[in-house]
């Protein structure tokens, strides 16, 4: 299926080895550009572990889950720390790139085949850089709850510890 697409957007290069597209069309900028996709880089954070992918990411995280003061917003749900740690290592497919190829019918089959790939390279991140915990990365098809396809990361084990200060109305950490 691959080589399908390959060909499809790279009609001038003529093999049948997937492999071949990388020197006949690929170049060192975008093979650097796209490295962490492939070996994303890791932020963590009161014990928890995030994938950055959109740059500025420790900075962004670390403000996000951190407050000095706060009020629960009186309706909102409250959540646990996993499940607040999860929400931010859930990647849509779809959004990872602004630019969207115009001549692809496709987009589901695409997406499919580089979140199999995504999948492996990402858990290998995770496992080379944090031998000692163990992680589901797995790729989900939409539903109900997301209309796109995506990559879901968790840690499994060991279990999450809540910080200090942890209020899962406000979904931050509150620091004194």
């Amino acid at each position: 299926m691959l080589i399908n697409y390959l060909r499809q957007f790279f009609p001038d290069v003529e093999t049948d080895d997937t492999v071949s597209y990388l020197s006949e069309a690929g170049d060192t900028v975008n093979a650097l550009m796209y490295s962490f996709l492939y070996w994303p880089r890791l932020v963590e954070l009161h014990g928890a572990v995030f994938l950055g992918l959109s740059g500025n990411d420790e900075e962004e995280i670390r403000e996000r889950l951190s407050a000095t003061t706060g009020r629960a917003i009186p309706d909102r749900e409250e959540l646990s720390w996993a499940e607040v740690v999860d929400s931010f290592n859930l990647f849509e497919l779809g959004h990872l790139f602004s630019a969207v190829p115009v001549h692809s019918e496709d987009f589901d089959s695409l997406h499919r085949e580089l979140g199999s790939i995504l999948v492996k390279s990402w858990h290998a991140r995770l496992v080379c850089t944090y031998p000692e915990r163990n992680f589901s990365v797995r790729l989900v098809e939409a539903d109900e709850s997301m209309m796109e396809m995506r990559i879901e990361v968790k840690q499994v084990s060991p279990t999450l510890a809540t910080p200090g200060g942890w209020d899962g109305r406000l979904r931050r950490v509150v620091i004194d």
